[in-house]
């Protein structure tokens, strides 16, 4: 084995490491040097992604939410502070940007064990590797590092697309010198971007970046903090991992686990419980998101709810569980000689939640102003009301459904009954109703006036003469005015997915 990994605090050349847990221990090899810069300094290319979701985020940072151990330029603890200070939004974009300049990495090429590590070795590899764990730091990179996030909070979901595209085609995606940064500023704001995001950053070495710096200052200072970088200030990055079984002898095991091997199945054994949470966590917010948008799921919000009240419970009490356990496994692994005959927590399995099947079509509102068509959650099939507009309202979602080419369905995206027109025989009532599908299928189409997103009309049956207009908070059919009125006109503007 030989790996590379972000160095954390406290590693030095020798050192071992525990690779379930991510500790350092003992040190349990021999150092010729002890690890000084040297060597030029070589700033590798900065590195800048998107994201918009946490998930995506997530990834981008390197950033897991049970990882404890080091990795890439960061150790799991700075990236982690950046990750906490952002916001979560259904809207959000963020622009990760991450770089790290390194000296020439220094190697110890005559690793020996230390006298006390080879007598220990010889009651057991499972107590050496309980004090000098599984591997050992082989050589080291000095250098400075730096990750900037960037953080947009858009008020939809056209929002956040508009923004999307517009860092997608700006060129600013990929990755940049470090020299070049002032041109990266430039690619910005020519995107048409704000450049008033909200900015968080975190640097290692080099002179510590000013608080509180906007996004285009923080940008153009990493060209400055990789100047400001000097084998005084740099501290260590990059740790390279090397396993004992070169140094030990096959006859010295007496038949036992080496250390990589006991090692490497406590890390599994870790992995999994991670697993167990990391899936929790991931259902939990699904189902969260489902409870949010049952427009998205061809179920009804009643329904969703029934389905998804006893996961909705259950998961956070599991991750809890779930993550105690973890704490503990790690802790009694730590420092054990018997290790591997510690009994990995069984906390029962992950909760599951099977959801309906996605609805395919798009939902709307239908908008007219700063009101729009809902139910009354009081009387589901009762007469559709002028309400003012709510996003956070599931009742004023409708379903666009499509039955031919010319008309079209509103299913409301609660209740999954369709938008009808006056269902008493006699005709003598004008209101918009609320019904199921079953026995009022001519009285469910609709034509759209005008295209979505467009102000126009919306009439009732295939060949209208009458169109939904409003009054008060009432809404009704009535015959079309000419020139188009007022309160006849309407709006679809799409729910943000």
């Amino acid at each position: 084995m030989n790996v590379e990994v972000g160095c954390n605090p406290g590693l030095t050349m020798g050192m071992g490491v525990n690779l379930a847990t991510g500790s350092a221990k003992l040190r349990g090899v021999t150092a010729n040097h002890d690890a000084a810069p040297s060597g030029g300094f070589v700033v590798n290319e900065v590195t800048a992604t998107l994201a918009t979701s946490k998930e995506d985020l997530m990834r981008s940072l390197n950033v897991s939410a049970t990882a404890d151990a080091a990795y890439g330029a960061f150790s799991v603890s700075a990236s982690t502070d950046v990750f906490r200070e952002l916001t979560f939004s259904e809207y959000a974009v963020w622009l990760t940007v991450v770089g790290k300049g390194l000296y020439q990495g220094v190697f110890n090429d005559t690793p020996a064990l230390t006298d006390d590590a080879q007598s220990l070795l010889a009651t057991g590899t499972g107590a050496f590797a309980g004090r000098y764990g599984h591997a050992y730091v082989r050589g080291i990179q000095h250098g400075a590092a730096i990750v900037l996030v960037a953080q947009w909070i858009t008020e939809n979901k056209s929002e956040q697309d508009d923004l999307t595209v517009k860092l997608k085609g700006s060129g600013v995606l990929g990755s940049f010198s470090a020299s070049a940064a002032g041109d990266y500023v430039q690619k910005l704001k020519q995107s048409g971007a704000s450049t008033t995001a909200r900015v968080q950053y975190a640097a290692n070495g080099g002179v510590p970046l000013k608080a509180d710096l906007t996004l285009e200052e923080a940008l153009n200072s990493i060209k400055d903090f990789f100047r400001s970088v000097t084998p005084e200030n740099a501290v260590p990055i990059i740790a390279n991992l090397a396993d004992y079984d070169t140094l030990i002898p096959e006859k010295d095991l007496h038949g036992h686990p080496s250390p990589l091997r006991i090692g490497t199945e406590l890390a599994a054994n870790c992995r999994t419980i991670e697993e167990d949470i990391d899936g929790a966590q991931a259902l939990l917010e699904t189902l969260l998101d489902a409870a949010a948008h049952p427009e998205r799921y061809e179920a009804t919000d009643a329904d969703l709810t029934a389905l998804t009240a006893g996961p909705l419970l259950d998961l956070p009490a599991f991750v809890q569980r779930r993550t105690r356990s973890l704490e503990s496994y790690r802790s009694q692994i730590d420092s054990s000689p018997a290790a591997l005959s510690v009994r990995v927590p069984d906390d029962g399995a992950v909760p599951r939640c099977q959801l309906p099947a996605a609805v395919r079509e798009k939902a709307y509102y239908i908008q007219n102003l700063a009101h729009c068509i809902g139910i009354d959650p009081g009387s589901e099939r009762g007469p559709a009301l002028l309400q003012p507009m709510d996003a956070g309202s599931k009742p004023q979602r409708w379903i666009l459904r499509r039955p031919n080419p010319s008309t079209v369905r509103f299913q409301n995206g609660a209740t999954k009954l369709y938008l009808s027109a006056p269902l008493s025989p006699t005709g003598t009532t004008h209101l918009v109703q609320v019904a199921a599908g079953d026995g009022h299928d001519d009285k469910l189409n609709w034509v759209l006036g005008s295209g979505v997103g467009v102000p126009g009309c919306i009439g009732a049956g295939n060949a209208p003469v009458w169109v939904i207009s409003y009054a008060g908070d009432q809404v009704a059919i009535a015959l079309a005015g000419n020139p188009l009125l007022v309160n006849q006109t309407w709006v679809l503007n799409e729910v943000s997915r």
